[in-house]
């Protein structure tokens, strides 16, 4: 069965905007700013520096059994392999760009400046919401029966949840 659109957006849009009153904010502002650690190119990075790590790791390796007498020929090969991926991947870390983060001070005065949130959604561009829901990866399953529909949205790993009768 198919739920129209026009039913849930309302009570998706009152519920979003809730998440801004007084009760929830300082919640709201605490979750935005830790979603932005988790960020893909965060991830990205992360994984980059442990392939420099570990890298370096093989490197060190293969200079210690040099020193313990293994012949630096047999070791020539490996040691460019772990160069060619250190240098790889610390070419790859500097072409990222950089992120900038806001401060919970600098949340605080985005969502200030927007003023009244219900006013700001339901005044909003259709495509903005689009990409709103989307990166909230907001879930909406309907249940027939009961009228009622369950909306999940997750915000990078910080989950969320309301119920809405229809």
């Amino acid at each position: 069965m198919n739920l129209r659109e026009d039913v849930v957006v309302g009570p998706i849009d009152g519920w979003l905007a809730g998440l801004f009153d007084r009760r929830h904010r300082e919640n709201t502002i605490a979750s935005l700013v830790s979603a932005q650690d988790s960020d893909d190119i965060d991830t990205h990075r992360r994984i980059l520096r442990q392939r420099v790590a570990d890298a370096e790791a093989r490197l060190a390796r293969h200079l210690a059994a040099i020193e313990a007498g293994v012949d630096p020929q047999a070791l020539v090969a490996a040691m460019n392999t772990a160069q060619a991926d250190k240098a790889a991947a610390e070419a790859e870390l500097k072409s990222l760009p950089q992120i900038q983060r806001l401060t919970d001070t600098e949340i605080r005065k985005l969502i200030d400046a927007l003023g009244d949130i219900r006013a700001v959604l339901t005044a909003g561009d259709p495509a903005d919401k689009v990409r709103l829901y989307r990166a909230l990866d907001l879930e909406v399953r309907y249940q027939h029966q009961q009228q009622l529909a369950i909306v999940g949205a997750t915000l990078r790993g910080v989950s969320t949840g309301v119920r809405r009768g229809t």
